[in-house]
């Protein structure tokens, strides 16, 4: 991506005008157009002028701020060390790493699955549904999320409700052999052919 720190002017032909040279660095671009502001008149900020950081690629001004780049590059770490924490099979410091990432990041859909993994590991399934719940309301096209749903819902003897969400996993990634498997299981389990 290439960005540019721009100015616009409200008072003026209200266009954005160029300021410096092009990067790729987002985050040193941002860092400019936050002491370049810092440097404005009071009243012409409180008028609409301000320095902006547009994406070239995309003509759109980047509404982000330094503070969320790092809180997003932050709850990066934390989800890469759950990840490890994960895979040793320590469950519960994982669930913590993961918070500590959500905390973050919020929106971090796949922390939030992979929460709900943890969970379903510890035999919590309550807590798991909670937090795929959480991922799929983040990223409803994420196949895996409703896939895992589709699991902790048949252990619990929710059936129905389970072949549901298997059925939206297929819906979304049809190749995903797993959820297939386990609807068709799941079918089984309740009497109706698959």
């Amino acid at each position: 991506m290439r960005y540019q720190v721009m100015y616009y002017n409200s008072f003026g032909d209200m266009e954005w005008e160029p300021t410096g040279a092009e990067t790729n660095d987002l985050e040193k671009a941002i860092a400019k157009r936050d002491r370049l502001n810092a440097t404005l008149d009071k009243d012409a900020f409180e008028c609409g002028d301000h320095y902006g950081v547009i994406n070239l690629d995309s003509g759109l001004e980047e509404q982000c701020s330094l503070d969320k780049l790092r809180s997003e590059a932050e709850a990066t770490l934390w989800d890469d060390k759950a990840h490890a924490l994960y895979d040793q099979g320590k469950y519960d410091e994982a669930i913590r790493a993961y918070d500590k990432a959500i905390k973050l990041d919020p929106n971090h859909a796949d922390a939030w699955n992979n929460k709900g993994n943890a969970f379903f590991n510890l035999n919590k399934y309550d807590k798991a549904i909670s937090a795929y719940d959480k991922a799929i309301g983040l990223d409803p096209v994420k196949a895996r999320s409703w896939f895992n749903k589709g699991n902790a819902l048949k252990i619990i003897g929710k059936y129905n409700h389970a072949i549901e969400a298997y059925d939206k996993a297929l819906q979304l990634d049809p190749k995903l052999a797993e959820a297939l498997h386990n609807r068709d299981e799941t079918l089984k389990l309740i009497g109706r052919k698959t």
